[in-house]
């Protein structure tokens, strides 16, 4: 959840606008964005062409899109919050939490945003009969806060976790879903036609593909923070092994990536709508971003990559539409 990336800007100091800048407004638009794309893009076509429709009523599922968004935004304050004196060193000009915002109210802020959040994770996993899923809400603000003052600390713990937190967002449609689909229909799904492995394998794709660019971003941030986490004896990867392991660990996981996106094309999606897709927007930044990891040397690079790997990253989430179009019309290899 840590996203305070290097910004050669003067902070405002707009109330408002340092509100949403804690609260990091465009990541939180994208995690519901994420959610509303895995809903309509995957699941809904997947029941509609089957002849089923969605259990999860609209009123159900925004709620459940507010509490995951409640809960991001208060992962983002506390970890502000503890994280005021290495920020003081790695970006000074951006210090929301003791410049702009008490860090009292910052503290008040994690508190509503998380309370909120369970409160309604409570209701939706007790309205659909699976009360065991209120554990999620609960076990994420934990996590969240241990993160911020432990975790995140320690040798890849952190990365780990923030990477699987992203990973989480779009399978918590499904988590929501299939419950009510199991209730309603039972074993009318495989008798109609409806496989929902075939569903599971969709969400699960675009999950593992956030977990491998939050995984590197997260590797590359560190190395952007590399001074400031030194001097408060964190021990991320680039302080524990050095720059250059960290760098052939990013190529690793760059390299398992790239294979990803051609088991997916070569073995599932062999269409040309895909390649055309994959390769300006995922391919070619993956080439560019491996050829600026070798030559980065600077807190301004770092930012560079991490930035381009957040467009891979919402750029990967848009294939849902390319998914849609390829569910509707039976464009499917299982």
């Amino acid at each position: 959840m840590d996203d305070r990336r290097y910004n050669p800007m003067v902070v405002n100091s707009n109330p408002i606008w340092a509100f949403f800048k804690l609260i990091r407004l465009p990541n939180l638009a994208m995690v519901a964005t994420t959610l509303y794309l895995m809903r309509y893009c995957i699941i809904y076509p997947m029941l509609t062409v089957n002849k089923f429709d969605l259990q999860l009523s609209n009123p159900s599922f925004f709620l459940l899109v507010l509490s995951i968004v409640l809960l991001t935004a208060g992962g983002y304050v506390i970890n502000d919050y503890f994280d005021q004196k290495t920020d003081m060193v790695n970006r000074p000009e951006n210090v929301i939490v003791g410049k702009l915002i008490n860090r009292r109210w910052a503290m008040v802020f994690h508190i509503i945003f998380n309370g909120v959040a369970v409160l309604i994770g409570l209701y939706l996993s007790y309205k659909i009969h699976a009360l065991y899923l209120s554990l999620l809400f609960v076990a994420g603000s934990g996590i969240l806060w241990f993160y911020s003052t432990t975790y995140k600390r320690q040798l890849i713990i952190g990365n780990l976790i923030v990477s699987i937190a992203t990973a989480m967002v779009p399978i918590m449609v499904l988590l929501f879903e299939l419950p009510l689909l199991s209730s309603e229909f039972g074993g009318m799904l495989d008798a109609m036609g409806l496989n929902a492995h075939h569903m599971v394998g969709w969400i699960l794709g675009f999950a593992l593909f956030a977990f491998i660019i939050s995984l590197i971003r997260e590797i590359v941030k560190d190395t952007e923070d590399f001074e400031g986490d030194q001097a408060y004896g964190m021990q991320t990867l680039p302080i524990v092994l050095g720059i250059r392991w960290t760098k052939i660990i990013l190529f690793g996981l760059i390299l398992f990536f790239t294979f990803g996106l051609y088991y997916v094309y070569h073995y599932h999606l062999p269409y040309k709508m895909v390649l055309f897709y994959l390769i300006p927007l995922q391919l070619i930044p993956l080439i560019i971003v491996s050829v600026m990891i070798i030559k980065a040397d600077s807190k301004t690079m770092y930012h560079h990559i991490s930035l381009l790997l957040k467009f891979m990253m919402a750029t990967g989430i848009l294939f849902s539409f390319v998914s849609r179009y390829l569910i509707l019309n039976n464009y499917l290899i299982y």
